[in-house]
């Protein structure tokens, strides 16, 4: 392995050791950087002492000492790679963390135009002065509630408040944003004063040219449509509604909103088509499809999964123009190797271990699993040529999936069931409307081609609509993702896959294999059984939402009722019941009419079908609430209703207060300033609340400081708009808490 593909050895070794430290923190990091040190020095001096004793070493240590080479390169490479991290947090994230909680007048360079998220815009910046201070220039992130008058590398003078991103987790908000380059978060607390740039550098060119080409796609096509055309072939997945992105997660195809691998195959392939039937030789040829892709990746901002992605295709572009053998693992492993070096944060991005993992994935098992699935056709033709396509696309998802399976479980929780019947639909939709938008915009800016223009934005006009139309219904379909949260299926899904790997690996004929197979199968029928009657009456509380919003949602037995909807992502809601295997919407109750909630509660009666909408009484239903099948029911004030199976709710004080008896225990939803009352559980966005409770939940942004919890005992803080608050309350009235998803 290591004479063949050298680049993939050190680049995931090195892929390895940054994910660890991302995970462990800095101190670890110094000292596991030691210990890799030391075992690399120990190979050393193990290979040196075989060598000057060949003869007297025995077969099998001598076997071992002769790749002492090989494992002191990769502990070597391992303690660079932690060394890299440590160095990499001194020198840029320490100085950042000690600006948290900060308020004060800064000078601000941005660097790009916003990106737009659940309401508020987040801009790219770079601290020119901090309070007067020349000296204090980091990197963050610049959140507002309205757009700032500027453009990229515009000096702006303003008052801001600095957080640091929230730490839970090896892929945490804080990993994430520095593995993008974002050290520490700061929200905009006044006006903002600015200028324009004195000198137009390369970046901003850049930038200027991926805003006019995003808005030149804008100008094609209306809404989700364009959002889609952005999203795929840019990456500006902000044009895109959160209820859109929300159906694909729903159904595992996510990627396919993020440039990456998928769409620089799909886009080499489309090169390399048009550059064949060009009168060019291989060198010339290779020059302008490397050339191609560099200008892709400009387009869409250098991403980490699209560089990681172009990498590999260079490298592989290399060796083809050199007359080199060529292995798509090698150049994976040099693109990683290439990610990691230029961003010692890199091991704590999800976006770029999806990628790599799945890519490796579809690198070295894909043609087996098609192999695999085509096998029985292989005696009539006519089947294999029909069936084949949907094999090959059917082997790239269960590659992919295979790989990416311990993140998928231990980051989301669980696994989208519908994935390989998605991306079978899917892949080829989106395939197609990557090339068309391609021609597209290579031929829109110009006049003369608008009679070409016209037939492409019509076919990618109902293109776009007939994807999303296939995203919707699959993510309508109910139990399509299976959560594993439950610690059982921490050790039964690992224990499942060794038996069955052992016995398709050992086994010498198909008994042997189906024998493992039917004992995997059995430990997993068990463990789902044993779940199923742990669970029996159990009720979840899911608490997440916005202070002014707060969103409450109650699972039990696979059936759901929404008490209460608002948040800044209008899918918050719908992801929420699909983490915790809501099958059914019982009911949906709208005690506060915002524009979120009623965002929240449009996109929940689509995607959903609620039994019924229930709205206090005298509210206004509208005709966005208003939808077939889904019968409207107005709630008196201080009256009942039964939301689930042992599932009471209420609203009292004037619409102020939300009362809910879950499995006997009293829940109070503080939805306005209340007068006193008492509960077990209280959820609040205010801090000095009159209402009390045993557990007190408290809906609060970034601005809330940590001491808070600290000096108030009994406070579950929610600091971030898209975590949530998990409550067990089993039958007999005990609960348990669980940590925030």
């Amino acid at each position: 392995m290591m004479s063949r593909c050298p680049l993939a050895v050190l680049g995931f070794s090195v892929f390895a050791a940054l994910t660890v430290a991302a995970g462990a923190g800095p101190r670890a990091a110094l000292a596991l950087a030691a210990a890799c040190g030391g075992m690399g020095a120990a190979w050393c001096i193990g290979f040196a002492v075989w060598r000057r004793k060949r003869a007297s070493a025995p077969g099998r240590m001598g076997r071992a000492l002769a790749k002492a080479p090989f494992f002191a390169m990769v502990f070597m490479a391992m303690a660079f790679a932690f060394c890299s991290y440590h160095w990499a947090w001194n020198a840029k994230a320490a100085p950042a963390q000690e600006l948290d909680g900060l308020e004060c007048q800064v000078r601000l360079l941005i660097l790009d135009y916003p990106d737009e998220r659940y309401g508020r815009y987040y801009y790219r910046a770079q601290t020119k002065a901090v309070d007067g201070d020349t000296t204090r220039q980091v990197e963050l992130l610049l959140s507002a509630a309205e757009p700032i008058l500027c453009r990229p590398y515009s000096m702006v003078e303003c008052p801001v408040r600095f957080y640091r991103f929230s730490q839970d987790g090896l892929y945490s908000t804080q990993n994430r944003r520095w593995a993008s380059g974002a050290m520490i978060g700061a929200s905009l607390a006044g006006s903002a004063k600015s200028w324009p740039a004195e000198s137009w550098p390369v970046d901003r060119l850049l930038a200027e040219f991926r805003r006019s080409a995003g808005r030149s796609l804008s100008r094609l096509l209306p809404g989700d449509c364009a959002g889609l055309l952005r999203t795929v072939l840019l990456g500006q997945r902000w044009g895109l509604s959160s209820g859109v992105y929300g159906d694909f997660s729903r159904i595992g195809c996510s990627h396919m909103l993020a440039v990456s691998g998928l769409h620089m195959g799909a886009l080499t392939a489309f090169f390399s088509l048009l550059v064949a039937r060009l009168p060019l030789r291989r060198i010339p040829g290779n020059l302008l499809k490397g050339a191609a892709l560099i200008l892709y990746m400009c387009l869409t901002g250098f991403p980490v999964s699209a560089v990681r992605s172009g990498l590999m295709y260079l490298v592989y572009l290399l060796a083809d123009s050199l007359g080199r053998p060529t292995y798509g693992v090698n150049s994976l492993g040099a693109a990683v190797l290439a990610v990691c070096l230029s961003n010692p944060f890199s091991g704590g991005d999800l976006g770029f271990a999806l990628s790599a993992m799945s890519t490796l994935g579809i690198l070295t098992v894909q043609k087996g699993i098609y192999r695999g699935l085509i096998g029985p056709c292989r005696r009539f033709p006519l089947a294999k040529r029909l069936l084949g396509p949907a094999a090959q696309a059917a082997s790239v998802t269960f590659a992919a999936t295979l790989f990416t399976l311990p993140i998928q479980i231990g980051v989301f929780g669980g696994l989208p069931l519908l994935a390989p019947l998605a991306n079978l639909l899917l892949l080829p939709l989106i395939a197609l409307l990557l090339y068309s938008s391609v021609i597209l915009m290579a031929l829109a800016p110009f006049p003369v081609t608008a009679p070409l223009v016209q037939p492409l934005v019509f076919f990618c006009g109902w293109l776009t609509r007939g994807i999303l139309w296939i995203a919707h219904q699959l993510a309508r379909i109910p139990g399509g993702f299976l959560t594993l949260r439950d610690s059982p299926w921490v050790w039964v899904l690992p224990l499942s896959a060794a038996v069955t790997f052992y016995g398709w690996r050992r086994g010498r004929d198909r008994l042997v294999k189906a024998k493992a197979l039917a004992l995997a199968l059995c430990f997993i029928l068990c463990t789902g059984i044993i779940q199923l009657a742990y669970w029996q009456g159990v009720a979840t509380v899911l608490i997440g939402g916005s202070p002014e919003n707060p969103c409450v949602l109650v699972v039990k037995e696979g059936r759901a009722a929404a008490l209460s909807l608002g948040g800044y992502n209008s899918s918050f809601a719908g992801n929420l019941l699909s983490a915790h295997n809501a099958v059914f919407l019982e009911s949906v109750l709208l005690p506060v009419q915002s524009p979120q909630a009623r965002a929240m509660a449009v996109e929940l009666l689509t995607s959903r079908s609620p039994s019924v909408l229930v709205l206090p009484a005298g509210a206004y239903a509208g005709k966005d609430l208003t939808k077939p099948r889904v019968p409207v029911v107005w709630l008196e004030e201080d009256s009942p209703y039964e939301a689930l199976p042992g599932v009471w709710v209420q609203l009292g004080q004037e619409g102020k207060c939300l009362r809910a008896w879950v499995n006997g225990r009293r829940l109070l939803v503080e939805l306005d300033r209340c007068q006193p009352e008492r509960g077990d559980f209280l959820v609040t966005g205010s801090a000095d609340s009159q209402m009390s409770a045993a557990l007190r939940i408290l809906l609060d942004q970034e601005e809330t400081c940590a001491a808070f919890q600290e000096a108030s005992p009994g406070y579950y803080l929610l600091a971030d708009e898209n975590t949530a608050a998990c409550l067990r309350i089993f039958p007999d009235g005990s609960f348990r808490e669980e940590p925030s998803s």
